[in-house]
């Protein structure tokens, strides 16, 4: 039972994760080359996401890593090449945490470095990464054994 209880909620913390990574960059890729660049309410939204990061995104991506590995110990998945695949894909997912992450403080503490032009793919990457993780986790494919 406690299998389950840990199962719904390391879905439940990967959703959130996601959900606000994929929300920071798209609010990253939407103030890149804005026209109101530097304005009073560009300011409030980057101050506002930054705060929701800190908040609910950052502790998501722990609580994954956390309850992600204690369920891994409990149905005996190390070494298991989709689990090592899929670690993979989470070490993307946390460097694009961390990337954003350090663009947002960027341009919240002096709001003068506008993020580099590769922030525009940052919402199809982090798409791409969570949609083969689900995969891998779905399939657990033989076929990278």
């Amino acid at each position: 039972m406690i299998y389950l209880f840990l199962k719904a909620a390391h879905v439940w913390v990967v959703l959130s994760w996601v959900s606000g990574l994929l929300m920071l960059s798209l609010v990253l890729a939407g103030v890149q080359g804005s026209i109101e660049a530097g304005s009073p309410t560009e300011r409030r939204i980057l101050i506002s996401t930054r705060n929701w990061n800190q908040a609910v995104t950052a502790p998501s991506m722990i609580l994954t890593w956390v309850i992600g590995t204690i369920l891994a110990i409990k149905g005996g998945w190390f070494g298991a090449p989709w689990l090592i695949a899929k670690v993979i894909g989470v070490v993307a997912l946390s460097g694009v945490q961390g990337v954003q992450t350090g663009l947002l403080r960027r341009l919240t503490g002096n709001g003068l470095s506008p993020p580099p032009s590769m922030v525009r793919a940052m919402p199809v990457i982090t798409i791409a990464i969570a949609g083969l993780i689900v995969f891998l986790v779905i399939t657990k494919p033989a076929f990278l054994a």
